[in-house]
């Protein structure tokens, strides 16, 4: 057996985290390929392929940057991974490494998936002038979806999941610094006598961002994967919006804003 990967490690740590007993590289039957992982849920196997991004190869200089490209790779990895698998609900798990590939911007990933992120301007050609907002729209280039395909492309892989470190420090800094800031504008403490922080800067959370697809064969169900440090972009109402929001993320982040990709 090779040695494990970082993000193979830290995933097996998560799985650990919810519970969740796994098998690392089971044989299946009459199949050629070996996906990283296969969790039992519910009676049911659910495959994990692990993919995970390392720094050393970006381009230098002045270049034109694509933040879909890396994460596209990846996708139509595990979608070759997974071509034997039919009727298994099948999840590609990402993990950033030091690379600098936006794992968890939800234009990116969503991007990634559906088409290049950007807007469409209602116009009237007749008139020479927009007619209203512009809105944000996936124009081209997704690896779950195509334009002008009656079919979408990729219905095996039922959710990609971004799996990361939440940097619980630094975002209860940014929350102590608010506060801090507030008391001092009031009046309530001096600003030459303010006091020090009394938690660690560099605690870390591990947890998933689950990101469905909207067109997965078999969606994953919606009661797992809710750690305190756990996110979800769920699709409801013809829209992708962040549904789910761990504990842990909320008691640090209180005044967090929901999302939409629309």
């Amino acid at each position: 057996m090779n040695q494990k990967t970082t993000s193979e490690g830290l995933f097996e740590q998560y799985l650990a985290s919810q519970g969740l007993a796994f098998e690392f590289e089971k044989q299946f039957e009459g199949k050629s390929r070996h996906p990283d992982y296969t969790v039992v849920i519910e009676g049911k196997d659910y495959l994990f392929e692990v993919k995970e991004f390392a720094p050393g190869n970006l381009p230098l200089g002045f270049s034109q940057f694509d933040p879909y490209t890396p994460i596209r790779a990846k996708i139509d990895a595990a979608r070759k991974k997974f071509s034997e698998f039919e009727g298994f609900p099948c999840c590609l798990v990402l993990y950033n490494n030091g690379a600098f590939v936006m794992t968890e911007r939800h234009y990116v990933m969503l991007g990634a998936m559906y088409g290049d992120t950007g807007f469409k301007i209602p116009f009237d050609p007749n008139l020479g002038k927009a007619t209203g907002e512009p809105e944000t729209a996936f124009l081209g280039r997704g690896k779950m979806v195509r334009p002008h395909w009656k079919e979408p492309e990729n219905r095996r892989i039922s959710a990609i999941l971004t799996l990361r470190n939440y940097p619980i420090g630094r975002r209860k800094l940014s929350q102590w610094w608010k506060e801090i800031r507030a008391q001092v504008k009031a009046g309530e403490i001096e600003r030459d006598n303010m006091p020090e922080p009394d938690f660690d800067f560099g605690e870390l959370g591990l947890g998933v961002v689950v990101w469905d697809n909207a067109f997965a064969e078999i969606p994953l169900p919606l009661d797992i994967f809710r750690g305190p440090y756990d996110e979800r972009w769920s699709i409801v109402a013809n829209d992708q919006v962040l549904t789910f929001r761990g504990a842990g993320i909320v008691a640090v982040e209180p005044d967090a804003k929901q999302e939409s990709a629309g």
